[in-house]
């Protein structure tokens, strides 16, 4: 006759093997799927760009670098995230294999609530400062002879400050869900909208104003029926109801989040502060569209590496919550391997090849040579392996660690800011993020090895 005692640990076994076989189909389903989806995505997002910007150049002309500005400002509001973001993409992966409608509910209505009261508040700042601040002190006197479409765009950086309550809210709780594939295809929709409307808007109206109206606005609403496809089809039960809400769970959130949005503000420094600065320190209005130029040119690329990364790093989250380091392991032995192959590669493309591409779609000032392009190689393999290590951080739940990543990243920065503000401004962007990307990546990178090394010590996630 069997023994009860010997059976039950056996079939605990058999229940344990079976579950991280289903757990690891998922994820590998889940991430094809979410790839598949981006490529549709990216090439919309990168046509996009290709079509915008030389029609941009072309006939907004000296108010170019006020659009690149405004553009720039959109960035920077998106990165106080003060309710939603990682830290509950963190929190819901754990639900993917396993749902808990009670807990998931209660977690949706803390974060959401949460960032409506901090959107709320971030608006009504923008508000009061549009029609009341000195543009000459936000944007610096280089563009402040475009104040008045300055100030409009501001008013219209409110209300999509407000909106972002929404956008944040489906998509982070998609990704949580390992489900990023709807929330490229919402992308996709967005960009096909701006690639169609924005042409008509700067060929009629030649307006700074309009185009970014355009630019933002329609990103903004594609995001937002997310939300309605979250809560009337994909999960009815997560529909915002104060009842449900947690304030414990919520000022936990707003404390993780936060520490995220210490990371994020390291690449906002090493991103966008260089074209603000540029207003202020540079010889000519003309660096601040060269620096923003040279940003969307290099996102449009980045973008390609951040598909592939991000697709992984949400289903690396839910493996290290079942303690599946074999998966995570597998992960990144595949993301060094593509970087180490890619990265000479861009370089030699990028020396050769990229001044006759870019410079099919580029005027006057903002043309390239084999030094700028040299640049951008630079910045694209430092910025995938900054996102590579910040993505996985996150994804273990390292909020700390992440914005001590970011902190180190604005040091960088700052402390070249200045030296580096008097050349033009594609080597400008370049230069800057080159320095802080890699420091930032290579703390990290450090930061997880030891993440691993102390789970794999304590045989549970730590």
């Amino acid at each position: 006759m069997s023994n009860p005692d010997s059976i039950e640990p056996n079939n605990s076994i058999e229940l344990s093997a079976q579950r991280i076989a289903e757990a690891q189909e998922l994820r590998k389903s889940r991430v094809k799927s979410s790839i598949s989806s981006s490529i549709v995505s990216k090439v919309f997002g990168a046509l996009t760009p290709l079509l915008i910007i030389p029609l941009a150049q072309t006939h907004l002309g000296d108010s170019y670098p006020a659009y690149i500005a405004l553009m720039s400002l959109v960035t920077l509001i998106n990165t106080f995230n003060l309710g939603f973001g990682p830290a509950v993409t963190f929190k819901v992966a754990k639900f993917a294999i396993e749902p808990n409608h009670t807990e998931e509910r209660r977690l949706y209505a803390s974060s959401f609530f949460a960032c409506l009261a901090s959107s709320s508040i971030l608006a009504l700042a923008i508000l009061l400062i549009a029609p009341f601040a000195p543009m000459e002190a936000i944007f610096g006197s280089n563009l402040s002879r475009h104040e008045e479409s300055l100030r409009i765009g501001l008013l219209i950086l409110a209300g999509l400050t407000l909106l972002s309550t929404f956008q944040n809210a489906a998509i982070n709780m998609y990704k949580g869900y390992m489900e990023v594939h709807k929330i490229r295809l919402a992308m996709a929709t967005s960009y096909l909208l701006a690639a169609v409307l924005a042409p008509i808007v700067i060929l009629s109206t030649k307006s700074v104003v309009w185009t970014f109206a355009v630019m933002t606005a329609t990103p903004a609403l594609a995001q937002t029926s997310l939300l309605i496809k979250l809560l009337y089809q994909d999960r009815k039960y997560l529909r915002h109801s104060l009842a449900a809400c947690d304030r414990a769970e919520a000022a936990q959130i707003f404390r993780d989040n936060m520490a995220q949005t210490g990371s994020s503000v390291g690449a906002l420094f090493a991103r966008q502060i260089p074209i603000i600065a540029a207003g202020f320190l540079a010889s000519s209005q003309v660096v601040v569209g060269q620096a923003g130029t040279f940003l969307i040119w290099m996102s449009v690329i980045v973008s390609i590496s951040q598909m592939i990364i991000e697709s992984t790093s949400i289903t690396v989250s839910n493996a290290y919550q079942e303690h599946d380091w074999n998966y995570i392991d597998r992960a990144n032995a595949k993301l060094r391997k593509l970087l180490l192959i890619a990265a000479p590669t861009g370089l030699l493309v990028a020396g050769s090849i990229g001044p006759l591409v870019l410079n099919l779609v580029s005027r006057g000032d903002y043309r390239v040579g084999p030094i700028e392009c040299l640049f951008l190689g630079g910045a694209i393999i430092a910025a995938t392996f900054m996102t590579w290590w910040q993505y996985y951080a996150v994804a273990l739940g390292m909020f700390k660690s992440a914005s001590i990543g970011g902190l180190i990243q604005a040091i960088a920065v700052v402390l070249i800011l200045v030296p580096i503000s008097q050349f033009n401004g594609f080597i400008l962007e370049g230069t800057a993020i080159i320095v802080a990307d890699t420091a930032c990546g290579l703390y990290l990178l450090k930061a997880f090895r030891d993440k691993r090394a102390a789970c794999l010590v304590a045989g549970k996630p730590v």
